[in-house]
């Protein structure tokens, strides 16, 4: 993190950003690049969206003086320029690291998706709180201040999510070494915290390593049980709750109109259904092939709970 301080660090993204007022050319490389990329990729099924910038930072100017007045408008004339050749794909835009990846508010701005049909812009924060990301641990001490942090975290970042009336996706999460203190109950925080957030994750796995989700020699790490645990893929109508406790998941949700076809269920494992909506009518159908329940729910009731475990 401290190289970030570095002056030749600093001065290079300052030229970047054009904070110097010598380099405007920089940005526009960027962004036809940008382009360049979408126009490759826009009818590629493998591809879903684009994160514009990993962990972006401002050199010399930071918060209030980077998000809104810099990296807000670098981010919407990539957006205009990538929706000149691809209109179906998301674009994914992350805050900057320095703060938010902590918990703090963000200032960044609205983007406006001049696609036809809808915005398809998300907010992608990344958690990196400081305990964990450099002191490695989540004991003591450190885990009342790093439990602060995801405090702020589930407040700010969804607050961000509506002010900017977009949907929001967990960029980026994880650091951890298995052998580290409290490494699986900082795991198992993070990903109820997703729950109950009720959005997406994507885990940074360092592999081969202890931080990944193998080893130097190939086998499994701490971290592959856990990330590989049940999760609502799909929802046929509009997510309530989401929850996760002693290997059984339940999902709960409303029907939505217009919405048809099933609720799909990632499981690792054939599971079994345990409960469903009482005195309503369903079926599910599990797919070994890619892991999938899929659950038809009764149209006739409002809400729906289905729990599945093991």
């Amino acid at each position: 993190m401290l190289t970030y301080l570095q002056p030749a660090v600093l001065r290079a993204y300052d030229n970047f950003w054009n904070n110097t007022g010598k380099h405007p050319e920089l940005v526009q490389h960027y962004t036809a690049m940008w382009k360049h990329v979408a126009r490759r990729f826009a009818d590629d099924p493998a591809v879903l969206g684009y994160d514009l910038m990993n962990e972006p930072f401002g050199g010399t100017k930071q918060f209030g003086f980077f998000e809104g007045p810099v990296l807000t408008p670098v981010y919407q004339g990539i957006v205009n320029a990538i929706r000149e050749v691809d209109g179906d794909n998301w674009v994914f835009v992350e805050p900057q690291a320095l703060g938010p990846n902590e918990g703090a508010e963000t200032s960044l701005g609205t983007i406006n998706d001049p696609r036809p049909g809808g915005p398809r812009i998300v907010l992608a924060p990344h958690f990196y709180p400081g305990g964990v990301d450099l002191g490695g641990s989540y004991d003591g001490v450190t885990k009342m201040l790093v439990q602060a942090q995801f405090a702020l975290w589930k407040r700010n970042m969804p607050a961000a999510a509506r002010r900017l009336d977009t949907p929001m996706w967990l960029g980026e999460v994880g650091g951890m070494g298995q052998d580290a203190p409290g490494a699986a109950g900082f795991t198992g925080d993070w990903l109820s915290m997703a729950d109950e957030l009720g959005i997406g994750w994507a885990y940074w796995s360092n592999d081969p390593g202890s931080s990944g989700i193998t080893d130097g020699n190939g086998q499994p790490t701490l971290f592959a049980g856990l990330l590989a645990r049940p999760y609502p893929r799909a929802i046929a109508g509009t997510l309530v709750k989401v929850s996760y406790a002693s290997d059984a998941l339940t999902v709960t949700w409303r029907n939505k109109p217009g919405v048809t076809g099933p609720t799909e269920i990632w499981f690792p494992v054939a599971p079994e259904v345990t409960s469903t909506d009482p005195g309503g009518t369903w079926r599910t159908h599990w797919d070994a092939a890619r892991h999938v329940l899929s659950v038809w729910a009764d149209p006739g009731t409002a809400s729906h709970t289905v729990t599945v475990k093991p």
